[in-house]
């Protein structure tokens, strides 16, 4: 199994993984979570001959994030999908997608049907199934607002105002126990480094708000659809209405944050192995032979 944040590799029998992140996040801000569902893929594959081999998997950077922190963030979501697709080598896809990552994942869907097997959206919301105010919990609005404002007064290089906006960042996503100083450290320079222009994340911001839908039920796909009841950024409702209005399965997160694969990937990667092996059976490696 690959992991990988570039381009993908030509493959036969699976579905490439791509994993599309949301808000000023790159495919770094994954951290574990891509090793921890390979190796969860590789423990759910079974006997199986008429399985294949396993799947690559690839994070790839939106336009203005991460790799791409240079390039201007297209202005809408449609426009973002095509800027990241233009980096992937064609299908079949399984896109999962977290927060503004599932929208992403479902323009996909509705752009490319061809090209995509199966849809996994993790804590997003969409309208018309959710209200502005359970999309962005009302109480976080302002407070976003107002850090982009202070950022762009100060220099956006700045250590200390990059300190201050990751900080903020990890208390809208993580619950408190998982606010570890070396994790900070670590998204501080990887801001240091590769940094989101102030005008980027509102082009995004402002993208991800005006949304809609454009899947109807039945999907034409496998989708699975997860959210977290401890998420303090999007209410778990909009999870909830989004697998009601495509009829698909709903799988919850009894306490995590909004960034499910950063607090519980293990959790995360079994649930998305179990149903991935459903759909797309995976054939496990021969054991070697006796000597």
């Amino acid at each position: 199994m690959t992991v990988a944040n570039g381009q993908a590799a030509v493959m036969t029998g699976q579905p490439t993984i791509v994993l599309l992140r949301g808000w000023m996040r790159d495919g770094r801000h994954w951290e574990a979570f891509p090793a921890v569902l390979s190796q969860k893929l590789r423990e759910a594959a079974v006997a199986n001959p008429s399985g294949s081999g396993a799947p690559v998997i690839i994070a790839p950077d939106l336009p203005g994030n991460g790799r791409r922190c240079v390039e201007r963030t297209p202005a809408t979501i449609t426009q973002m999908m095509q800027a990241i697709r233009e980096e992937i080598d064609g299908g079949p896809l399984l896109l999962i997608g977290i927060s503004m990552g599932g929208m992403l994942a479902a323009e996909w869907v509705h752009r490319h049907p061809d090209e995509v097997v199966g849809l996994v959206c993790i804590n997003s919301s969409m309208r018309p199934h959710a209200y502005p105010w359970e999309r962005l919990r009302v109480n976080n609005w302002l407070r976003i607002l107002t850090r982009l404002a202070t950022t762009l007064v100060r220099r956006s290089g700045e250590t200390a105002a990059i300190r201050s906006l990751e900080r903020f960042i990890m208390q809208l996503t993580l619950r408190p126990e998982f606010h570890a100083e070396a994790r900070l450290e670590q998204w501080v320079r990887w801001t240091e480094a590769q940094p989101v222009a102030p005008a980027n994340a509102l082009r995004q911001l402002r993208a991800a708000a005006a949304y809609r839908d454009p899947l109807r039920a039945p999907l034409h796909i496998p989708c699975l659809v997860l959210r977290s009841l401890g998420d303090a950024l999007v209410h778990p409702v909009c999870s909830e209405r989004l697998a009601r209005a495509w009829r698909q399965k709903l799988l919850t997160h009894p306490e995590a944050g909004h960034d499910l694969p950063v607090e519980d990937p293990e959790w995360l990667a079994e649930a998305l192995a179990s149903w991935y092996n459903s759909h797309w059976p995976l054939k496990k490696a021969a054991e070697p032979s006796p000597k």
